[in-house]
């Protein structure tokens, strides 16, 4: 069912986001293509594209850009949890960055921000130790 709009389920999913890859395939970056992810349809596009997602990934790295977020339900907050936890079962790196005041009082209150990596910006992100390996930025 496309609820009258003409849109399938994976053109919904190109909707609400999106993962940008490396051209040396060194570092993907997801960004979303809302501010609120709390709508059921989207809760649950993103649970099935978030279970999928580290298993389609062939970079080492994965920055989740929360850029524009400015409402992330908790069913979405335990999605991101199982992300970086299927990463680290694939040697998949998981970084968040760019999150908004109100969602990361949300990761704060569900003490998220104690099992994720997070930055104020993407470059932030992107730095560090990844960039000490690498010497450039893959964006």
């Amino acid at each position: 069912m496309n609820g009258g709009f003409g849109m399938n389920e994976a053109t919904e999913a190109q909707d609400i986001y999106t993962v940008l890859h490396a051209k040396d395939q060194s570092c993907a970056v997801m960004t979303f293509g809302h501010a609120d992810l709390r709508h059921a349809r989207t809760i649950r596009i993103l649970e099935k594209e978030m279970q999928q997602l580290p298993g389609q990934l062939k970079e080492p790295h994965l920055i989740v850009d929360m850029t524009g977020v400015k409402v992330v339900p908790t069913a979405i907050l335990g999605l991101m949890l199982q992300l970086v936890a299927d990463c680290k079962e694939r040697n998949i790196a998981c970084r968040f960055c760019c999150l908004d005041i109100s969602v990361k009082k949300a990761f704060e209150l569900l003490n998220v921000n104690k099992m994720v990596d997070i930055f104020r910006t993407r470059a932030e992100a992107l730095q560090t130790e990844w960039k000490k390996k690498h010497g450039w930025w893959p964006f």
